[in-house]
């Protein structure tokens, strides 16, 4: 032990290890207080660099495909490239509309058979009707005209008369079309009637026609029983003759006239086409059975073919109007026409002649005729 003192201070010094000793330990904390090892050395240097790294959260599926470009038809992949011609939409059509007034098929046929003799009254109703219409003005010269008119009309049944003993009644028919306007009363005699019953003179059975009235001042109304135009019963036969005069107008009207048809003026040469007259007179006849197309119902009545005159003595010399008429009658429905096709030709103050020529047909089925 040993003792150092500093000024007053006396420090005791105990032996120690020798001197060598202290030389290690203290090169030994010198080496640990710098931070040295034993191994070999390497130079510190810090820095920071970019690395990649995958961070996923949740569950983990197999990557999504590569997307593939989207073809798109007539598409131009080059978009430098002009673009084609663009095709317009097609148009659409609007639905067909549907025919007010369908044709029967083939093999459609009438349900109910046309009788020989109508014994009921028809039905009082308005039926539609379908018209055409050609009027020629001023035929067979260089200034013929001809208007054409088509389209729906009506007729109406009305003041029907209930059956007497013998079995007659009578029926009002008015037409419609356009400007037109006329009106027909037939008379129908199932049986014959005698002399003495109505006296007069004996009736034979058949449908007459007892009035024609155009509601515009013009109207034929013949003494009775009037003027046959269709024999009964219905049987296909030789022509019947019928005639009736109106005495307030002097006008005659027969189905069986003596005198032929006029001859039609002179024409021009070259000369238009003209509508020829009508034929030599015939009277009235009974055809056959016949169908009508009661637009796409087939009714069934009797086709009557007439042709006459009506001579009016207030024209002088161009009282005649002559006819030509075709008609289908419904005996099964009261006796009234279902189909109508009236051909006239008459001379005007001018001397100029004019044609006539209209058709009707019913679009559905009549009712069933009255019992009483």
């Amino acid at each position: 032990m040993f003792n150092l003192e500093f000024g007053r201070h006396r420090i005791n010094r105990r032996p120690g290890p020798p001197r060598r000793a202290w030389g290690v330990v203290l090169g030994l904390s010198v080496l640990l207080l710098s931070g040295c090892r034993l191994t070999p050395q390497v130079p510190l240097q810090a820095g920071v660099k970019e690395a990649p790294a995958n961070v996923v959260f949740g569950r983990q599926h197999a990557p999504s495909p590569t997307p593939t470009q989207q073809f798109i038809a007539f598409a131009n992949p080059n978009p430098l490239f002009p673009a084609p011609l663009a095709i317009a939409p097609p148009t659409v059509l609007p639905p067909p509309v549907p025919d007010p007034c369908p044709q029967a098929g083939p093999f459609v046929f009438p349900e109910i058979a046309a009788s020989e003799t109508p014994t009921k009254r028809p039905a009082e109703a308005t039926y539609p009707y379908r018209f055409t219409m050609a009027v020629t003005a001023a035929a067979g010269t260089k200034d013929q005209k001809v208007t054409n008119t088509r389209g729906p009309g009506t007729k109406t049944i009305s003041k029907t008369t209930a059956p007497g003993p013998l079995g007659d009644y009578e029926y009002l028919m008015e037409t419609h079309f356009a400007t037109y306007s006329t009106v027909f009363k037939y008379h129908v005699y199932p049986t014959a009637v005698g002399a003495g019953t109505l006296g007069g003179p004996t009736i034979a059975p058949g449908i007459y026609l007892v009035e024609v009235n155009d509601l515009a001042g013009n109207k034929f109304s013949p003494t009775t029983p009037g003027v046959e135009i269709m024999s009964l019963p219905a049987q296909p036969g030789q022509p019947v003759s019928g005639s009736g005069t109106d005495g307030s107008t002097a006008t005659t009207m027969e189905v069986n006239p003596a005198q032929p048809p006029p001859p039609t003026n002179a024409l021009p040469s070259p000369a238009p086409s003209a509508p020829p007259p009508p034929t030599a007179v015939k009277g009235s006849q009974v055809i056959d059975k016949a169908n009508v197309d009661a637009c796409g119902t087939v009714l069934q009545g009797w086709k009557v073919h007439d042709e006459g005159a009506i001579v009016d003595a207030r024209n002088g010399p161009n009282a005649s109007t002559f006819f030509n008429l075709d008609f289908i009658v419904g005996t099964e429905y009261g006796g009234f026409p279902l189909s109508m096709h009236l051909t006239e030709l008459y001379t005007g103050s001018d001397g100029r002649q004019t044609i006539y020529d209209a058709t009707d047909s019913i679009n559905v089925t009549p009712l069933a005729p009255q019992a009483g």
